[in-house]
């Protein structure tokens, strides 16, 4: 494996455990904890540590020169752009009876 190659593994493995913590948030709720932890964290917490290490993946992966540096401005266009996305198919969604209020 390339040093490319490992950050991009890493990064991999952060986006999964995001995925995990949002499915326990869904399944258990957002204050449960797991009370077998020495200093346990509720899953909104666990999320946050998990979102903070995918941020710093990504960070590693522009300081390494795995990925460019984002363009100035680039992130909150997409991000504007991706809110008004979602709540497009919210909508199209509540329509269709899928999700509820």
């Amino acid at each position: 494996m390339t040093e490319k190659e490992y950050y991009i593994v890493k990064a991999i493995e952060e986006c999964a455990e995001v995925q995990k913590a949002l499915t326990k948030i869904m399944v258990f709720g957002p204050d449960d904890f797991d009370p077998r932890e020495q200093n346990p964290r509720n899953n909104i917490q666990k999320f946050h540590e998990e979102w903070s290490d995918l941020q710093e993946c990504v960070d590693l992966m522009s300081e390494h020169q795995v990925i460019p540096h984002l363009p100035r401005g680039f992130l909150a266009a997409h991000r504007a752009m991706k809110h008004d996305k979602m709540h497009h198919y919210l909508e199209w969604a509540k329509e269709q009876g899928t999700v509820k209020e």
